[in-house]
């Protein structure tokens, strides 16, 4: 739980034909100061902040609460068979649940609107009806106040507002993991080592939009030591998860190929190392986002009451690692 305090700046009316955007003088104003820098309406005075029907508050205070907590019980059984002297082979379930606790919520404590900008007129009060307190059927809302000085206040300490879309009921969130684990270790030669791991799992639920529903792990590794100086390792290691339905297609791998040679003969001062890394990552999710006018996302969003294109924000890397030592 915080108190926020934050202040935007706006310019002033044009000096000068063509004069807009960062070129524009900021307007100097504040709650104590307002009333003498920028005199009454029409309040587009030289000095005066320029909003627009979307601008901001100029003054936020608010009192944000937020919270996000965790409960996660994790149980694993497995069973190993010696297969032969050589041959070793396990089979486990792991399951594990996790129930997700969260709430958000802010109050405004004394948000500010202060009036002046092109489009003002005593319609709006002069713009300063907007954001929170846009005027509803032609009045303020209630915790909106309208000052002497033209500004409109929102909520007290007090009296704190809660804003728009507050979530503060704590939500809670059921999460069953439930994944088949098998491995086999072998060593066919005294010079050879083979070990193959595999997970694949499921949850009956996501959190959010990039956690996964199905995980996949394949992990293999393998040594060989052809004479006591010389020695081969290589390693896979594939996780696949994903989350592939309707409005979230999620998909995720991240893939690693490897192996590593060494040469180090016995009282030698000389030896040396060649490694080599591959690796893959690659993630996706659909991501629906007003966009107007983008010629980049044309598939309509399939999230009902949607109006704006749909987008899939994607990530991917490829990264080639080639290592010597001397």
């Amino acid at each position: 739980m915080w108190a926020t305090a934050n202040t935007n700046l706006f310019g002033t009316p044009p000096a000068a034909p063509g004069q807009a955007g960062l070129l524009l003088t900021i307007a100097q104003v504040n709650p104590a100061n307002f009333a003498t820098v920028c005199p009454a309406a029409p309040y587009n005075s030289p000095n005066c902040p320029q909003h627009s029907s979307s601008s901001s508050a100029d003054v936020l205070n608010e009192l944000v609460s937020r919270f996000l907590g965790q409960n996660l019980k994790a149980n694993t059984i497995e069973f190993e068979y010696e297969v032969t002297s050589r041959i070793n082979a396990r089979l486990g379930y792991m399951y594990t649940g996790r129930t997700i606790s969260d709430f958000n919520a802010t109050f405004d404590t004394a948000e500010i609107y202060f009036p002046g900008g092109a489009t003002g007129s005593s319609a709006n009060d002069f713009l300063a009806a907007r954001g929170d307190c846009a005027l509803v059927s032609g009045a303020l809302p209630v915790g909106c106040t309208l000052n002497a000085d033209g500004s409109i206040t929102e909520g007290s300490p007090t009296a704190p507002l809660p804003e728009a879309g507050n979530d503060a009921s704590r939500n809670l969130t059921n999460i069953h993991e439930n994944a088949l684990l098998a491995g086999i270790s072998a060593r066919p030669t005294d010079k050879l080592r083979l070990s193959v791991d595999l997970m694949l799992g499921y949850n009956d639920n996501s959190f959010t939009r990039v956690s996964p529903r199905q995980m996949q792990s394949y992990k293999i590794r393998a040594a060989y030591t052809p004479t006591p100086w010389a020695s081969i390792e290589g390693t896979v290691d594939i996780h696949e998860n994903r989350d592939n339905v309707l409005t979230v297609n999620n998909l995720k791998h991240g893939r690693t190929y490897g192996f590593v040679t060494t040469f180090a003969p016995a009282n030698a001062r000389l030896w040396a190392d060649f490694g080599y890394d591959y690796t893959n990552i690659f993630t996706q999710t659909d991501i629906c986002f007003a966009e107007p006018g983008s010629t980049v996302f044309t598939t309509p969003c399939p999230v009902a009451g949607a109006t704006g294109p749909l987008g899939a924000l994607f990530f991917t890397r490829t990264q080639i690692t080639l290592c010597t030592a001397i």
